[in-house]
């Protein structure tokens, strides 16, 4: 049975080994991102655009759709032609809930793995930019990226003396010492918190309580033989 705003009275159900499947593939790529080191050293740049920033670039993307998208999503708008079936406003909802919290437990996954390379094995970061060059201009980046924690987490907070003890040349990768090589795992770790789980954390519950609004305005069953194709 359908209302009219598109909510089904049996709820989108996934495959229950999709949520076991998510933390997996989290953990494995934890696991793969940190085993490739050249030079020994690990790109704490591209680790945070991996696990951070493309992460959260996908939840603005997913939350602009969610709130601005047409009743007709571009995907089922072919030119002249469109598909006979589409999903409605609260199927959509529906559907966004569950990819966040696929999401979630992917997120979640990383951690593990995280925690777990962090317990058993020795991981020295570094960081190389061939754009990102002194020490003011990436030390003014991170210190922004950092800022959600900045004051209760100080020890995820990069300073001067971090950058500069980590910097990896290329044409030396021994020129800096590596007794703090080790350090970048808070920042890391708070960063996999707030850009990759807490957005998509906020976006599952925005999804939730939009999916109740919608229930609540249902006028009721929708007549039958008028919601396929609109034809």
């Amino acid at each position: 049975m359908t209302h009219s705003n598109g909510i089904t009275d049996a709820r989108l159900q996934l495959p229950f080994w999709l949520w076991p499947l998510a933390v997996i593939i989290g953990w494995l790529i934890a696991a793969a991102s940190l085993s490739y080191a050249p030079g020994g050293r690990l790109n704490v740049l591209w680790l945070w655009w991996l696990w951070a920033g493309i992460p959260l670039l996908g939840t603005l993307v997913a939350a602009g759709a969610a709130a601005f998208g047409r009743d007709r999503p571009w995907l089922f708008r072919w030119g002249h032609k469109t598909l006979h079936w589409y999903p409605k406003p609260g199927q959509r909802w529906q559907m966004l809930i569950g990819l966040q919290s696929f999401w979630l437990l992917l997120g979640l996954g990383m951690i593990l793995g995280f925690l777990t390379l962090l317990l058993f094995t020795d991981l020295a970061f570094g960081w190389s930019s061939t754009l990102l060059d002194g020490d003011q201009s990436p030390l003014r980046l991170l210190q922004w990226l950092a800022m959600p924690w900045a004051w209760f987490w100080s020890a995820a907070v990069p300073d001067a003396s971090l950058l500069d003890a980590t910097r990896y040349v290329r044409i030396d990768p021994r020129a800096s010492g590596t007794e703090r090589a080790g350090d970048w795992w808070p920042f890391l770790m708070a960063s996999l918190l707030f850009y990759n789980l807490v957005p998509r954390a906020l976006l599952a519950v925005v999804g939730v309580i939009r999916l109740r609004q919608l229930k609540a305005q249902s006028p009721g069953p929708a007549i039958r033989g008028t919601s396929q194709g609109g034809g």
